[in-house]
């Protein structure tokens, strides 16, 4: 992104960037959310509140990058920090705890991606 911004291509990168973002986490939540449902999981209904406040986050960061705002590329990277610091060692491994740690969501993860 830092490269991207220095050559001038910040906004195009950032609208690509949460393009893919959305694209990929509408595929990986609705595969997570399957099987915390296969197997019961408790908190499900948070999990499900918590993927969606990320992708109305990130549908209104695209609103805003096809506006023409592009002093967004630091909120775009902190957003995506923050994510991954909190839910991914957070949230995601209550799930692994309470699958017995047998690592199925990560597992099932690697078999199918977007584009495969």
């Amino acid at each position: 992104m830092h490269l991207a911004m220095i050559a001038g291509k910040g906004k195009e990168f950032v609208s690509t960037l949460l393009a893919a973002l959305l694209d990929y986490t509408n595929y990986h939540f609705a595969h997570e959310e399957e099987l915390m449902s296969g197997v019961g999981y408790p908190a499900l209904a948070e999990h499900r509140r918590q993927h969606e406040a990320l992708r109305e986050k990130t549908r209104k960061l695209q609103e805003r990058a096809a506006s023409g705002e592009v002093t967004m590329t630091m909120e775009v990277a902190l957003l995506l920090i923050d994510w991954l610091k909190r839910h991914t060692t957070g949230a995601d491994r209550e799930i692994a705890a309470f699958g017995g740690g047998s690592g199925l969501l990560g597992h099932a993860d690697k078999r199918h991606a977007p584009g495969k």
